[in-house]
């Protein structure tokens, strides 16, 4: 076969595979639109459902914003964000940070962000709007728990495997464990924010 008639004959495959391309998006098209409705079987009918709605009055006394031990719908929560986390004395975290950001934005807050938690030798300083509380080494469902604070989280005697939650200042869940403590040295958590 010659160069020549080589080149016309993948041409042509490109060509006819191109209509076939085509027409097959055409047809997908028709039939989205309803311009097949008679030749394609009927969709079945919707089945009847019955919705209800319980509104729960809120309770006298309890800020929106400070995280309740409410029950849990039983569906476990979306990890917004898993990882590492390294903080040196002094150190800043935004455990709302992307997935992207392997570092919790321990380097730099971009402009408008603001620190969740800073290691402070012996613990955790939380950051402003944020809460948080020790838990123990048994691993809590931070949602339900209750006991959040915004005061210093102790971790001098804490052994290590010891669980923290925080409620971000940007409404998230974060479950911490402490994996590394050295003090002034700084600190390690294994951290796993939810949406």
């Amino acid at each position: 076969m010659s160069r020549e008639s080589e080149s016309a004959a993948i041409k042509a495959a490109w060509i006819t595979g191109g209509l076939g391309l085509i027409g097959t998006i055409a047809a997908l098209i028709a039939g989205n639109l309803g311009l097949g409705a008679g030749v394609l079987p009927s969709k079945p009918a919707a089945t009847d459902r019955v919705t209800t709605t319980v509104t729960v009055p809120a309770s006298p006394g309890i800020d929106s914003t400070t995280p309740t031990g409410s029950a849990s719908s039983g569906v476990a929560p979306e990890v917004m964000h898993a990882g590492n986390l390294d903080l040196a004395l002094n150190a800043q975290a935004d455990l709302d940070s992307p997935p992207s950001d392997a570092t919790w934005r321990v380097v730099s807050l971009p402009q408008g962000a603001s620190a969740d938690i800073q290691w402070q030798g012996g613990g955790l300083i939380i950051g402003d709007d944020a809460q948080g509380f020790v838990s123990g080494t048994k691993r809590p469902d931070c949602r339900t728990s209750s006991g959040y604070g915004t005061s210093l989280l102790d971790l001098q005697s804490k052994p290590l495997g010891t669980f923290l939650c925080i409620y971000t200042n940007e409404k998230h869940y974060s479950l911490l464990k402490l994996t590394r403590y050295r003090g002034n040295d700084g600190a390690s958590f294994e951290v796993t924010t939810y949406n």
